[in-house]
């Protein structure tokens, strides 16, 4: 079974997301801020990383430098989970290694389960230039 670790503060939105991994079959690991996000790195190795941008404490920018700074997490994949659609923001996402940027009001569940599965299984190219645009467009 994956272990997915989801970044969020809005508490809805991090049940609403840990519920639906859980009923896919993956094991849903919570974090409410980066910092929190590091603490559950640390107590054992994730899958993959769905990751909010704007957050209290450590924002996911912030989370994202700090785990490419390391070499265990280097590789880890990251699918950005963000109400944000500014192509400064994707493009800095994008420098980080994550190769996918969903806007939270225009994916489907079926979409972000379908990205999950492929770089669970796949594993996510980390090619900072892999799409030219970041935004889901669903």
């Amino acid at each position: 079974m994956a272990k997915i670790l989801v970044v969020d503060d809005d508490a809805e939105c991090l049940k609403l997301t840990s519920r639906i991994l859980t009923l896919s079959g993956y094991q849903a690991v919570r974090a409410e801020n980066g910092l929190e996000a590091l603490d559950a790195m640390r107590r054992g190795p994730v899958d993959l990383i769905l990751l909010d941008l704007m957050m209290p404490v450590m924002d996911g920018l912030t989370f994202l430098k700090t785990i490419r700074a390391e070499q265990a997490w280097q590789m880890v994949p990251v699918i950005v989970l963000s109400g944000i659609a500014d192509m400064e923001m994707g493009r800095r996402v994008r420098e980080s290694g994550v190769e996918t940027y969903l806007v939270k009001s225009r994916y489907t569940i079926d979409e972000l389960l379908g990205e999950i599965k492929r770089q669970i299984t796949q594993g996510a190219p980390q090619n900072p230039q892999a799409n030219e645009t970041p935004f889901a467009t669903s």
